[in-house]
């Protein structure tokens, strides 16, 4: 990874008794200029280690599907920590102490506009959402695997300098520096990520140092409750409800109601009760200072907040950070920015400055009204009173979960029951149901900020910014893989997602990935939420019902009365062998066996199959209640479905399902097999539209007909009571056919869009030309897109037809089965008809051959 290799000598590896960390601190920044200090003296910054759960990487990769496509520059995401709850985490098989986690999962990753806008890591749904340390940072998805081993680390991470200095400087609103940022390229056809986060920081040449004491003769790193002499617990508990009343205020202050809070604040008042932890436990101060309600007081780290205090103040006061890192030693990685913030932007370059890396036993839940909770942090997620619930999917390479390779899923924090509520403050802060005492594990750091050096141009002491080469200061922070070194991690998901849940972003996959850039405008959410309803099952209902799956419908209704018989798996795909029942039994029912058949293929479709008789004229009813019933259950089935697909094997049995289409203005696609050639066409709207000249209505698949359809099947041979075509024509038509109901929908006008032609001219929506009709010969190879208008005598769609309809329904459909004629005398067809044959027509004879002989 270019920019991106280091020597390994470069860094220094500590080993104490309760922490082994390999330290980003590289040695060519031990100048000679820090020779006044001595190698013991160095502060070491416990580095984050990055947390990622699955949350987080499924709802990136939905948000890279749906609203990034191919825009790879960064946009701002929220992570967050939680504070430790005691210095004793360790790994089981190491002993050492383990890293702070930075959490991230899909609460940072907030939805504005189409593009991610960190709403924060708090989470609505979740009431313990602001006991999380916020962390703002930057994500950045690149679109190749090359892309992301070309760029430049190291370059980029100084990109981020500018930032930060901005923020030691007060010169941004943010009241938190950028915390981290992440690399990452999603394989979002194998559902896996390769990730590389970093915590940027700005590093010196001359690294930070301890003090060698303060007045009270405290050592560099000591623990803060052992500073506090007899008056501990009184003077913790202050501590710890000044800083709940912090956070209580930025609450309230809030504009959206969410408490981020920053992880940096100033203590004033502490510096009195702090005692000389040499003195055998004497403590000359406890004595002098009375402990009062108002005695310590927290105020958020900002540069107004600072400089208006008075001298005296600033002097006393302690300026403190939550800590994510357990060590008793080392303090955490936000305490660099920190100490940068403090010499850059505040200008402070004292000998001895107190640094509190703030560990509390009990974090308190902040609610909306003016409340404390109080909350023990064996309580909080990764307590070790608490279960964990670990994700194995994979992760390369892999690692201990108690190190830096597994991903927790953290349940929500338990809130103290009422009796535990009702304890004293005291008992409330520092005991448990299972403990005598939570001992409180801030430590308390003496750290000189005379002698830092930025720049190797810069002036000894000074931090002024027209003495300081923004450009040359040292940017630091690549997160170290599990071997220890800079490089990227990766993860897979495949391996614990749900299969179901694999097969709906896997067929959403290739029409999300036709908006990044062929198909922009394509609504996948519009498609998915299409009912379709599919009136035959035969060859061209499995077809049909394969691409729409194809196209994301989520909802195909079945509607066929046949059974599978041994001729139907070779043509229809979602027919098998063993459907075809046996010597002794029937096969089984199209509808309802397809219905199955489409849930294995995808099991996120809701597809269901009705066994049923469509009424059909020339055919007379033999039960006069199932055929009523299943004119009801038809109509209802038209009427709960958007898109209605005509796909019977006669013409007869189109009839009624295109009357009640029309009668309820429901968009309906008919498609027709001969021999050699295919129909597919779209039906005209319902006869109640008014429509213009310019725009017709369209005509229905009977309108072209003089005659009203008739039973087709009687006195008929075999090969013509079958649908003789040829095999490729079937999935040629089914196909068209969704592909006209797509188009279809993206047309602003839906089913009164004007019918195109394929003239060359594009009058059609984002998918092209929107034809009344295809009509293709198999034979020659040839494709024609007619249109005709309605025909006012038409026996499915004319006005007198679906009028008589809606007033009379099984009535009149019994009637037209038992009769035809009656069908073409309430349309005006016999009329029609025998109006043109009494037309005299007089033909003028243009041989003269008689005449001339």
């Amino acid at each position: 990874f270019k920019g991106a290799h280091y020597d390994t000598n470069s860094f220094n590896a500590i080993t104490t008794n309760d922490t082994a960390y390999l330290l980003s601190i590289p040695k060519s920044r031990m100048s000679t200029e820090a020779s006044i200090t001595s190698q013991s003296k160095v502060i070491r910054f416990i580095p984050n280690v990055s947390s990622p759960d699955l949350t987080f990487w499924i709802a990136l990769s939905n948000l890279k599907l749906d609203s990034l496509g191919l825009d790879d520059s960064p946009f701002p995401v929220n992570g967050g920590y939680y504070i430790p709850y005691n210095s004793g985490r360790r790994n089981s098989k190491t002993n050492a102490t383990l890293p702070p986690r930075v959490l991230f999962n899909h609460a940072g990753l907030g939805g504005d506009s189409g593009r991610c806008r960190s709403s924060g890591i708090n989470d609505n749904s979740n009431p313990f959402s602001n006991e999380r340390i916020v962390l703002p940072g930057s994500m950045r998805v690149l679109n190749t695997p090359e892309s992301l081993k070309k760029l430049d680390k190291q370059e980029y991470l100084k990109s981020l300098r500018t930032d930060l200095l901005k923020w030691c400087r007060g010169e941004s609103d943010d009241s938190s520096p950028l915390g981290w940022t992440c690399l990452s390229y999603l394989d979002l056809k194998k559902h896996a990520a390769v990730y590389w986060f970093a915590f940027p920081a700005l590093a010196p040449r001359v690294p930070f140092v301890f003090s060698n004491s303060d007045t009270n003769g405290l050592p560099s790193v000591s623990s803060l409750q052992d500073c506090l002499g007899s008056k501990k617990i009184n003077v913790l508990e202050m501590l710890e409800a000044s800083v709940a009343t912090m956070r209580q205020n930025m609450l309230e202050h809030s504009n959206n109601g969410n408490s981020s809070l920053t992880p940096y604040f100033i203590v004033l008042g502490l510096t009195e009760f702090i005692c000389d932890v040499s003195n055998s436990g004497a403590n000359n101060s406890d004595s002098s200072t009375k402990l009062t309600a108002a005695s310590i007081e927290c105020l958020p780290l900002s540069h107004k907040a600072y400089f208006d205090l008075s001298p005296a103040k600033r002097s006393k006061a302690i300026f403190a950070f939550f800590d994510p890192c357990s060590s008793s030693t080392h303090p955490g990685w936000p305490g660099r920015n920190l100490l940068a913030y403090l010499n850059i932007g505040l200008g402070i370059k004292c000998p001895c400055v107190r640094i509190l890396c703030y560990r509390p036993s009990v974090w308190r839940r902040i609610t909306s009204v003016p409340s404390l909770v109080a909350v023990p942090v064996n309580a909080l997620p990764n307590s070790p009173n608490r279960s964990k619930t670990r994700n194995t999917f994979e992760m390369k390479p892999e690692d201990d979960e108690e190190e830096v390779g597994g991903v927790l899923v953290d349940e929500p924090p338990k809130v103290l029951s009422d009796d535990e509520s009702n304890l004293s403050p005291a008992e409330n802060l520092f005991q448990t149901s299972g403990n005598d005492q939570i001992e409180h594990t801030s430590i308390l750091l003496h750290v000189s900020l005379s002698d830092v050096i930025w720049d190797s141009s810069q002036k000894k002491g000074t931090t002024d910014k027209q003495d300081l080469d923004d450009d040359s200061i040292p940017v630091v922070g690549w997160e170290m893989n599990s071997r220890g070194r800079p490089g990227p991690r990766s993860v897979n998901l495949a391996s614990v997602l749900d299969k179901t849940k694999i097969a709906e972003q896997s067929v959403d996959l290739n029409l999300k990935l036709m908006r990044w850039r062929l198909i922009p405008t394509l609504d996948t959410t519009m498609l998915s939420s299409t009912r379709c309803l599919l009136l035959g099952a035969g060859t061209l209902g499995c077809g049909v019902a394969r691409t729409l799956l194809a196209w994301g419908v989520r909802t195909i209704t079945f509607v066929d009365n046949g059974r599978v018989s041994y001729s139907n798996p070779v043509r229809q795909s979602l027919f098998e062998l063993s459907d075809c029942g046996t010597a002794t039994s029937q096969g089984s029912f199209k509808a309802t066996t397809a219905a199955t058949a489409l849930k294995k293929i995808f099991p996120g479709v809701v597809s269901e199959g009705f066994v049923m008789t469509i009424p059909m004229p020339g055919h007379s009813l033999s039960d006069n209640a199932a055929a009523k019933r299943d004119i009801e259950l038809l109509e209802k089935l038209i009427c709960s479905h958007d898109i209605i697909f005509l796909l019977t094997d006669t013409r007869e049995s189109r009839w009624l399902p295109t009357l009640i289409a029309s009668a309820n203005d429901k968009i309906l696609i008919n498609t027709a097999l001969g021999l050699d050639s295919w129909l597919v066409m779209r039906h005209g709207c319902s006869p109640d539209r008014t429509v213009t000249s310019n725009n017709p209505r369209l005509g229905c698949y009977f309108c072209n007909d003089i005659v009203a359809p008739e039973n087709s099947m009687k006195e008929r041979t075999l090969d013509q009571q079958c649908t003789v075509t040829r095999p490729g024509l079937a999935p040629i038509a089914s196909a068209l056919a969704v592909e006209l109901m797509v188009a279809l929908l993206h047309h602003k006008d839906r089913h009164l869009a004007k019918a195109d032609s394929n003239d060359g001219v594009d009058r059609g929506g984002p998918l092209g030309i929107i034809p009344h009709q295809v009509r293709g010969q198999i034979s020659t190879y040839g494709i024609m897109t007619p249109k005709s208008p309605s025909f006012d005598c038409c026996t499915a769609c004319s006005p007198k037809v679906v009028n008589l309809y809606r007033r009379e329904r099984f009535d009149f459909v019994k009637r037209v089965t038992a009769n035809t004629s009656y069908l073409e005398e309430v349309s005006g067809l016999a009329d029609f008809r025998n109006a043109a044959e009494t037309v005299n027509v007089d033909w003028e004879d243009d041989d003269d051959s008689d005449e001339s002989m």
